[in-house]
């Protein structure tokens, strides 16, 4: 049903379909067996403006909440992922402060380095990056419609190639 032509159709005349935002990891080094340094794009796929949120204005440890790069050990089936010391909760006082302006068709580029939860042992891994802008907040606490746009609402994930760390 996601999928059917027909619905799709609909929705694009009734301007009520939302393409949302689409996430790359452009590039994924070990810095050091703790940490980890990411450069993530994410562009956004609409005719609309969106909000989407930012480690730079947030923090690492609070955007690590939001978006997380997860290692799942091939061998072993354990998972890694970016530390968070910050569990965000509907008390959170979240904020368009918080957030980035993507113009409609455009992207946005960030590059930072981030800790991980446990040391990052040798071994094949594949990779990704899961961002999630609504599962820890109901009602959602800012309006959504803005002036020049909307604020991102909504869950992606984007695998990543297969990484060795030798």
């Amino acid at each position: 049903v996601l999928n059917d032509s027909r619905i799709i159709k609909r929705f694009k005349t009734s301007r009520l379909l939302s393409n949302g935002i689409y996430c790359t990891i452009d590039s994924l080094k070990i810095v050091n067996d703790t940490t980890m340094q990411i450069t993530l794009t994410i562009q956004n796929q609409n005719d609309f403006n969106q909000y989407v949120p930012d480690p730079d204005k947030m923090g690492i440890s609070i955007f690590n909440a939001f978006g997380t790069v997860i290692l799942y050990d091939i061998e072993t089936n354990e998972h890694n992922s970016t530390k968070t010391d910050f569990w965000v909760t509907s008390e959170w006082n979240f904020s368009m402060s918080d957030l980035s302006l993507v113009k409609k068709m455009d992207k946005i580029t960030y590059k930072y380095v981030s800790p991980v939860y446990k040391p990052i042992k040798k071994g094949l891994y594949n990779c990704g990056f899961m961002i999630d802008n609504n599962r820890h907040f109901l009602p959602f606490p800012i309006p959504i419609n803005r002036e020049d746009g909307k604020v991102w609402v909504g869950y992606h994930y984007t695998p990543f190639k297969r990484m060795m760390v030798e």
